[in-house]
């Protein structure tokens, strides 16, 4: 009746465990019962199993979406802090290429700022750094004229007025130039 095969000497099934003499006074009808009892629990199993595997294929969708949009997130905070990292680099920098500047650190300045590629004002101060080197050049010239004047000699006023005629318009160059003839 449960399919197995028995050898001729066993009284009893050796699968279901129903004796022999229960099985050949078996009724068709309790067979026949039994058997839709069998498919109709088999039935509800599959119908539990396919149940269960619906919702496990669920929960792992559920998962992999939630993990899709963890990664998302930390994705683009890594993007984040990455620019936020190199903003506050680019501004430490610029932070300190302008205390070259204070210090009336030109040259190094220059460099600070050209290594910034257009940060902020940087062209700007770059130009401002050349501007103060230019300013000073042009003191130093003039406090060169002053000196050679001051002297007295004449081929030191000579090299004053030379001096004096390339600052132009600086300071007072024009009104010491008038003394000369």
């Amino acid at each position: 009746v449960c399919g197995a095969i028995n050898r001729s000497g066993e009284t009893c099934c050796h699968r279901c465990r129903q004796t022999l003499s229960h099985l050949r006074d078996f009724n068709i009808d309790d067979l026949r019962k039994r058997k839709d009892e069998r498919l109709v629990l088999e039935k509800v199993a599959a119908e539990k199993k396919r149940l269960e595997e619906e919702e496990a294929k669920r929960r792992n969708i559920r998962t992999a979406k939630r993990a899709a949009a963890i990664l998302a997130v930390v994705a683009v905070l890594c993007v984040a802090a990455r620019f936020a990292i190199g903003a506050i680099e680019k501004n430490n920098a610029y932070n300190e290429a302008a205390l070259l500047m204070e210090q009336e650190k030109y040259e190094e300045a220059i460099q600070a700022f050209s290594a910034l590629d257009g940060y902020k004002d940087s062209a700007e101060q770059i130009q401002s750094a050349r501007n103060s080197i230019a300013d000073m050049e042009r003191a130093a010239e003039y406090d060169r004229a002053i000196q050679l004047l001051e002297t007295g000699k004449s081929e030191k006023e000579n090299e004053a007025y030379y001096l004096l005629m390339e600052l132009g318009d600086y300071q007072d160059a024009k009104n010491l130039l008038k003394c000369f003839t």
